[in-house]
C-alpha cells in the first residue's frame, strides 16, 4: 500500500505509523456483525419467534465463519494473536446466546405452552410412544458402527454424531452413530412439547447397537470443515464438471473446529484433536440449549409471536406502456415482488416478445421466475440464462435448475473466465411496429421470490436506449465468455469504452468509483457522498475515502456487515460517519449518491465495496437518471435510514458499535417507516 494516498502531515501529527492503525480487522469486523445479529435476537421489543429467527441466523453465521474465514486466519501474519482474539470473541457470543436461551427464550416459550423436554420429564406413556416412533420413523435411517482409535471414520462437515461407550470405560470400546440431517431436530411429543432428536436416539441406542455392545453413555460431537472454494475460482474448460467436483471434494477438507459435549473422556478428546489435526483452541463445548432454533419451524402456528403482517404495494400496470414515458423504481419487500415475476411471466406468453435474457446468481428451489423462462422456451422464444454455478451454498440448486432449463430448450451459459457473475439483470426484446424494443430490469438483489419477502433491495425497470443497449452488449459478452479469453473480454479498449451508462466490474466499476470520489474532492467542504452497502473492505476505496475526508468532503456510510474503515480518526476520517442497521428485513441494497456540485448522481449496484466484487466478479452499477426517482432516494430513502434511532448502531474508531440514544418521541425505525407505505395490519 502506498503512502501517497494519505496526507503526510496527518501521518506525522497522529503518529500513525502503518496501515494496521487505519483499518479494522476483517474477521473481527465480521464477528461484530454477528454480534449485532445476536443483539436483535435478544431485543425484548422483538416478538419471540422473530428473536428465535435471529438466533438461528447468528448460529448459521458462526458456522459460516469457521467454514469460510478460517483460511484467512491461518494466513494472517499475527495468526496466534488473532486466533486468541477470535476465540475470546466467539466464546463470549456463544455464552451470551446460551444464557439468553436458558433465562429468557425457553421460559417465554413455556409460557405459551411450548417446551423442549428432557427424556426424564416424559411420562411412561410418552416414553413408550417415543420408543415406538423411533422404531418406525428413525431407526431405518440409522446405523451403529463399532470404531477404534486405529480405525476411526471420517466425520462429515456439520454432521452430528453420537459417540457411544460400553460398560468398560477404561478400555473404551466405542460406537458411532451419525444423526442424519434429513430428520427433524425436534420430535413432537404432544401438542407443542418437543424432544431433541439426539435425546431420543440416546435412549434407544441399545436397540440399535450390536448385542455384544451395551451402551452406558454417549456424547454428541460435531466437526466443522474449511469449505472455502479453491479450484472453481480458476479458469476451466468445463465449469459444470469443476463445480460438481468441488462439491464432492470440499466435504473432505481439513477440520477447523470440534464441538463436543461436556465430560467427554480426556483420552477420546485428545485422540479426536490429533486425528483432526486440531488443538485446544479449536474446541468448543456444545451448548445445552443446542437445537432450540428448530422451534422456528412452528412459527406458522403462532402468528401472535411474530411481526404483524403488512401488505406490500402492488404495481398493477402495463409495464411496456408505462416505461415508454418513465422508469419504475421498486423498493422490495415494501413493493411487491410480483411486479418482477409478472415482467417475465407475461413475456413468456407475449406473442410480440422474441427473446428473454437473464442472469441468475441465487434463486429459490421452486422458482416461478425460472419456470416462466421454461414456458417461454417452450413457446418458441429465444431464452438465454447466464447461470452462476459457484453461488456459495447454492451450487446444487443452481446445477439442478441449469439442467432443467437445458432440457426445456433454454440456452444456459456458464461464465468461464475464472469470474463469478454476480450482477443482476434481465432483458426482454419485443417486436413493436417493425422495430425491436428492449426493456431491462436491473436490481441489487436476486431473482428469488422467497428471499425477496425478507431482503431489502431496489430494482429499476427501464427502456432508456443507452442503458438497454449496454445491458444487451454485456449479455452478448457473457454469452461468448466460453470462447473469449479473459484479457480480450476485460482489457480491450473497445469493451471499456462501450460501458458509459452502466459500469461493469472488473472492467471499469472500481475506476469509476474512485473517479466519483475524486470529483467530490474538487468541491472540498461542499463535497458530499452517501452510500449504502453490505460490506466495505476494499483498502484502495477506503484510502480514497480517507483522502476525501481530509479534503473536507462529508461522507455518510450505511454498512450492514463488515466495515474496515475507522470513522472519526483525527486527521483522517473526521468527516466520515458509519452506521449499521439490522432489523426485521435483511438490508441488501447498494445505493451510492454523489452530490457532484448539485447534479446529484445516484447509482444502484449489485456490488459491495470489496476486493472480490471489484476484481473477481462480474458486477454492474447503473444510474438513476430521472429526477423524480433520484429525489425519492435522496430525500426519502437515505434520510429514513439516517433518522433511525431504534435499530441503527454507530461504528466507533475502535471497531465497536454503539446504539444511538433514542430521541424523545422518536421511536420508529427506518424499516417501520417503509412498511407504513403499505397497509400494515395488526
Amino acid at each position: 500500500m502506498k503512502d501517497d494516498f494519505y496526507a503526510v502531515k496527518a501521518w506525522q501529527k497522529n503518529n500513525i505509523r502503518g496501515p494496521s492503525s487505519l483499518f479494522l480487522n476483517k474477521e473481527l469486523s465480521w464477528l461484530n456483525f454477528s454480534h449485532r445479529v445476536l443483539e436483535e435476537g435478544m431485543d425484548p421489543n422483538t416478538p419471540l419467534m422473530e428473536r428465535l429467527k435471529f438466533l438461528l441466523i447468528f448460529t448459521a453465521n458462526i458456522d459460516e465463519f469457521f467454514m469460510l474465514r478460517s483460511v484467512h486466519i491461518n494466513q494472517s501474519q499475527n495468526r496466534r494473536e488473532l486466533r486468541q482474539s477470535i476465540r475470546k470473541k466467539i466464546s463470549t457470543l456463544l455464552t451470551l446466546k446460551e444464557n439468553y436461551l436458558e433465562e429468557k427464550i425457553l421460559p417465554e416459550f413455556k409460557e405459551h405452552g411450548i417446551e423442549i423436554l428432557s427424556f426424564s420429564q416424559l411420562s411412561v406413556e410418552q416414553k413408550q410412544n417415543a420408543h415406538d416412533y423411533f422404531h418406525k420413523k428413525i431407526l431405518p435411517f440409522l446405523s451403529f458402527r463399532r470404531v477404534s482409535f486405529s480405525d476411526f471414520p471420517f466425520l462429515n462437515n456439520l454432521t452430528f454424531y453420537l459417540l457411544a461407550f460400553s460398560e468398560n470405560k477404561e478400555d473404551m470400546p466405542l460406537g458411532l452413530v451419525e444423526i442424519p440431517s434429513m430428520l427433524p431436530r425436534l420430535i413432537a411429543i404432544d401438542n407443542f412439547n418437543f424432544l431433541r432428536l439426539e435425546d431420543l436416539i440416546r435412549y434407544c441406542l441399545n436397540d440399535l447397537a450390536a448385542c455384544d455392545f451395551s451402551v452406558k453413555e454417549s456424547f454428541l460431537i460435531r466437526v466443522t470443515r474449511n469449505l472455502k472454494s479453491t479450484s472453481v475460482q480458476l479458469p476451466t474448460l468445463d465449469v459444470l464438471k469443476a463445480v460438481k467436483s468441488e462439491l464432492i471434494n470440499r466435504q473432505h477438507r481439513e477440520a477447523v473446529r470440534l464441538e463436543l459435549e461436556k465430560n467427554l473422556p480426556t483420552k477420546v478428546r485428545s485422540f479426536l484433536l490429533k486425528d483432526l489435526d486440531l488443538d485446544e483452541n479449536d474446541v468448543y463445548v456444545m451448548p445445552q440449549g443446542d437445537g432450540i432454533e428448530a422451534l422456528n419451524s412452528a412459527k406458522e402456528f403462532f402468528p401472535q409471536l411474530r411481526w404483524p403482517p403488512f401488505q406490500p404495494k402492488m404495481h398493477k400496470l402495463d409495464l411496456y406502456s408505462f416505461l415508454a414515458h418513465e422508469d419504475l423504481l421498486c423498493h422490495h419487500p415494501y413493493d411487491c415482488f410480483s411486479v418482477v415475476l409478472d415482467f417475465i411471466q407475461k413475456a413468456a406468453f407475449d406473442s410480440q416478445v422474441v427473446a428473454i435474457k437473464v442472469n441468475i446468481y441465487r434463486t429459490s428451489r421452486r422458482s416461478e421466475f425460472l419456470q416462466s423462462l421454461i414456458s417461454a422456451a417452450e413457446n418458441g422464444k429465444e431464452v438465454l440464462v447466464v447461470m452462476e454455478l459457484k453461488a456459495r451454498f447454492d451450487e446444487e440448486n443452481n446445477i439442478k435448475w441449469s439442467e432443467r432449463l437445458k432440457k426445456a430448450g433454454v440456452k444456459v451459459v456458464f461464465v468461464e473466465l475464472g469470474l463469478k457473475i454476480h450482477g443482476k439483470m434481465a432483458l426482454i426484446i419485443r417486436q413493436e411496429g417493425g422495430q425491436k424494443m428492449k426493456y431491462a430490469h436491473l436490481t441489487t438483489g436476486n431473482y428469488n421470490e422467497e428471499s425477496a419477502q425478507s431482503y431489502v433491495d431496489l430494482g429499476l425497470f427501464t427502456c432508456k436506449k443507452k442503458i438497454v443497449a449496454e445491458v444487451s452488449l454485456l449479455f452478448e459478452l457473457l454469452e461468448q465468455s466460453n470462447t473469449l479469453s479473459q484479457k480480450s473480454i476485460l482489457d480491450s479498449t473497445a469493451t471499456i469504452e462501450s460501458f458509459q451508462e452502466i459500469f461493469v466490474a472488473p472492467i471499469n466499476l472500481k475506476k469509476c468509483l474512485l473517479q466519483k470520489i475524486d470529483q467530490e474532492m474538487e468541491y472540498k467542504s461542499k463535497g458530499f457522498i452517501q452510500a449504502k452497502m453490505n460490506a466495505l473492505t476494499d483498502y484502495e476505496l477506503i484510502k480514497k475515502l480517507y483522502q476525501a475526508s481530509q479534503e473536507g468532503v462529508e461522507i455518510k456510510l450505511i454498512v450492514r456487515g463488515m466495515c474496515l474503515l475507522k470513522p472519526g480518526l483525527p486527521g483522517f476520517s473526521e468527516n466520515i460517519k458509519v452506521i449499521s442497521i439490522v432489523d426485521q428485513f435483511l438490508e441488501h441494497s447498494r445505493i451510492f449518491h454523489f452530490r457532484s456540485g448539485g447534479q446529484n448522481q445516484v447509482y444502484l449496484s449489485s456490488a459491495d465495496w470489496m476486493p472480490r466484487n471489484m476484481d473477481e466478479r462480474i458486477e454492474i452499477m447503473f444510474p438513476l437518471l430521472e429526477e423524480k426517482i433520484k429525489t425519492h432516494v435522496i430525500e426519502e430513502i437515505f434520510p429514513n435510514y439516517w433518522q433511525d434511532h431504534v435499530k441503527a448502531r454507530v461504528l466507533m474508531a475502535d471497531g465497536s458499535y454503539q446504539k444511538r440514544q433514542k430521541k424523545p418521541g422518536h421511536s420508529i425505525s427506518a424499516q417501520r417507516k417503509f412498511r407504513q407505505n403499505g397497509s400494515e395490519k395488526s
